[in-house]
C-alpha cells in the first residue's frame, strides 16, 4: 500500500519481480527496485551492470551474504548441524553465533554504503546475493528507505528525498494461495496469506488421510528439508504406530512460526522420521556431519531406507566442501 501508487507515470510502469523478463528494455532507464529480499536485490545487481540507473527501497535493511563463501555456497557454510544446535541453547546464542560467521564473511551492510541492519541478526534478517553490496559500495546503485508517496514518475523516499523513474518492480515477497483447496478444509487449517496452522507443519487433526508439503517459510535450501517431510509423512501413513494420535496433534497445532532456518526445520523433521544420523555411533563422521554439507545423503545413514554409500558420500561431500580439516576441529569448529 503506497500512496499514489496509481499515478505513476513512468513509461515501463510497475511491476512485480515474478514478471521480469529480462534487462533489455531497461538499459539507460531509470529504475527503483523495491525490496530488500533475494529477488529485489538479484534483480537491482543485474539492472546496474547491465547499464541501468539503479536505486532501491526497502522498509529495513538485511544483512547480506555473499552466495559463495570461500569458494562454498553460502547455505552449506551457514545452515550445518552444530549451527542448529548451537541455536538449540537458545535465541541469543544463535543470534550471537550466526551473526559472527555474517559479520566474518560479509561486514555489515553500512561498511559499504546501504542503510543500517538491526544489531539482532533476527530482527533484521538474512538474504543473499553476489554482487550487491560491491555494487552499492562502487555507487553502481543507490539505497533509499521505503517509499512514502508517488505522483506521476516523482517518487519520494522516507527520508525527504525524490527522485523520478522509468520503472516501479516490487520485489516484496508473496501471500500464500491455495486455491485447490475447499472452503471447509482452507478454514480447518487456517489458510491465510502467511501460512497455515499444521501439526509438524504436516498434519491436521481433522483431515486425516491429508498432509501438507513444504507450506512454509524457510530460510535456505528447500529441496533436503522437502524430502525429510516427505519421508516423514509416508513413514506415517506406512507405519500407523509412527503416526501422531489426533490429541497430540492438537495440542501441537501452533500458528504458522516466523521464518525458520532450514537446518532447525531439517533436524526437527529426521528426528520425526527417525533418520537422523547417530553420530556418537560414528565418531569418524562427527566433523563432517557437523560442520559438512546438510545432504539429504547424510540422512541415510541411519533409521528406514539406509543407503550403503551413504557415510563414504556424506564424507566426500564435507571434504569438498572444506569441513574437514584433518584429524583436528579447526579453529572456528
Amino acid at each position: 500500500q503506497v500512496p499514489g501508487l496509481e499515478t505513476f507515470s513512468g513509461k515501463f510502469g510497475t511491476g512485480h519481480s515474478s514478471q521480469f523478463s529480462g534487462v533489455a528494455r531497461y538499459r539507460d532507464a531509470a529504475v527503483l527496485v523495491a525490496g530488500c529480499s533475494i529477488s529485489a536485490l538479484e534483480i537491482a545487481t543485474t539492472l546496474a551492470q547491465a547499464g541501468a540507473r539503479v536505486t532501491i527501497s526497502y522498509r529495513r535493511q538485511r544483512y547480506v551474504l555473499p552466495k559463495l563463501i570461500a569458494g562454498v555456497p553460502a547455505e552449506h557454510v551457514l545452515f550445518t548441524r552444530a549451527a542448529a544446535l548451537e541455536g538449540a541453547r537458545g535465541p541469543a546464542a544463535a543470534a550471537a553465533a550466526l551473526k559472527a560467521q555474517i559479520l566474518q564473511a560479509a561486514g555489515t551492510p553500512e561498511q559499504y554504503g546501504a542503510l543500517v541492519a538491526d544489531p539482532d541478526v533476527f530482527a533484521a534478517g538474512i538474504t543473499q546475493c553476489q554482487g550487491f553490496l560491491p555494487a552499492v559500495a562502487e555507487g553502481r546503485i543507490a539505497v533509499r528507505p521505503w517509499i512514502a508517496s508517488v505522483s506521476g514518475r516523482r517518487v519520494r523516499f522516507a527520508d525527504g528525498r525524490e527522485g523520478d523513474f522509468d520503472s516501479l518492480l516490487f520485489g516484496t515477497g508473496f501471500a500464500l494461495s491455495l486455491p485447490w483447496l475447499s472452503p471447509e478444509i482452507a478454514r480447518t487449517v487456517g489458510l491465510s496469506a502467511q501460512g497455515l496452522t499444521l501439526f509438524a507443519d504436516s498434519f491436521h487433526p481433522d483431515l486425516d488421510g491429508l498432509a501438507f508439503v513444504g507450506l512454509y517459510d524457510l530460510v535456505g535450501p528447500y529441496f533436503p528439508v522437502l524430502e525429510l517431510q516427505a519421508r516423514y509423512i509416508a513413514g506415517c501413513w506406512g507405519s500407523p504406530e509412527l503416526m501422531p494420535a489426533p490429541a497430540e496433534m492438537a495440542e501441537g497445532l501452533a500458528a504458522a512460526p516466523p521464518a525458520r532456518p532450514m537446518n532447525v526445520v531439517a533436524l526437527d523433521l529426521a528426528r520425526r522420521a527417525g533418520v537422523a544420523p547417530q553420530i556418537p555411533r560414528r565418531p569418524y563422521l562427527e566433523q563432517a556431519l557437523l560442520f559438512g554439507p546438510l545432504s539429504p545423503v547424510s540422512f541415510r545413514i541411519d533409521g528406514p531406507d539406509p543407503l550403503p554409500c551413504a557415510e563414504e558420500m556424506t564424507l566426500a561431500a564435507a571434504r569438498a566442501f572444506g569441513a574437514v580439516h584433518g584429524p583436528g576441529y579447526s579453529p572456528e569448529q
